[in-house]
């Protein structure tokens, strides 16, 4: 695992929401019967309730706080899990496997994919 903490925003679930809010746009598509949850004009907000909700899987329990995981959100393979806190995000220290994480076409390893959502954060934050 490897944790990230430089990052300006100082709230490590907005890391972890646009993490995966972004991850979920770089899938694509969905992925074999995924069809059938598809929501391709989905929000952030619709991506991260999904997720912590367990939406696409009922029978499992909702997410722990500062620990998220998801397998398909909305029919979209994603395979990946952030854990955060107020200061930092932790994700595995490894490239990610674009066979079982369509997001990896765009995002090589888990890190690249929270620095992208850190970077557009950041952005958003500027004031001017």
């Amino acid at each position: 695992m490897i944790t990230v903490k430089t990052f300006k925003v100082k709230d490590g679930e907005a890391v972890a929401k646009r993490a995966f809010y972004k991850a979920w746009k770089a899938c694509g598509s969905t992925s074999g019967a995924g069809f059938l949850q598809d929501k391709p004009g989905a929000t952030e907000d619709d991506v991260w309730n999904n997720i912590v909700r367990q939406a696409d899987y009922p029978f499992m329990r909702p997410q722990d706080d500062g620990v998220v995981m998801a397998d398909y959100v909305f029919g979209r393979m994603m395979k990946l899990r952030i854990e955060y806190n107020k200061d930092s995000v932790k994700v595995k220290d490894e490239k990610a496997d674009v066979e079982y994480q369509r997001w990896a076409i765009d995002y090589h390893t888990y890190s690249d994919l929270i620095e992208a959502a850190i970077k557009e954060l950041n952005n958003d934050n500027r004031t001017t």
